[in-house]
C-alpha cells in the first residue's frame, strides 16, 4: 500500500504554501544544530545529510516516513511542483540580469 500525499483538491499556491510551512517547521532542527555546533558548518552539514537521506529514501520508496522528504511529496510533480520550479528559475534569471555593481 502506497501513501498518497499529493494535495489534489488544493490550489497550486495552497500546495506550495503548505510545503513551505512544513519546511519552516522542519528548520527548527537545523537551528538547533547551529546553536549546539556554534557555527555555520554543522547546520550546513545537517542540511546536506538530510537532503542526501531524503533522496535515497525517495528512490527506495520510504520517503513518506522521513519528515524532510514529506514537503516534496506534498507538492509532487504536478502544477505545484512546476510552480515552485518556475519560481526558482525566475529567481536565478533575475539575479543573473540584476545590476549588482552596488
Amino acid at each position: 500500500m502506497r501513501a498518497e500525499w499529493h494535495l489534489q483538491s488544493r490550489s497550486t499556491l495552497g500546495a506550495v504554501a503548505v510545503a513551505a510551512g512544513m519546511i519552516i517547521a522542519l528548520q527548527t532542527t537545523t537551528a538547533f544544530v547551529a546553536g549546539v555546533g556554534r557555527g555555520y558548518l554543522p547546520p550546513l552539514g545537517w542540511a546536506v545529510l538530510t537532503l542526501a537521506i531524503a533522496q535515497v529514501l525517495g528512490v527506495s520508496g520510504w520517503a513518506a516516513w522521513f519528515p524532510w522528504a514529506v514537503p516534496v511529496l506534498v507538492v509532487g510533480s504536478g502544477p505545484a511542483g512546476q510552480a515552485a520550479t518556475g519560481a526558482s528559475v525566475a529567481t536565478v534569471v533575475w539575479w543573473l540580469r540584476a545590476d549588482q555593481t552596488g
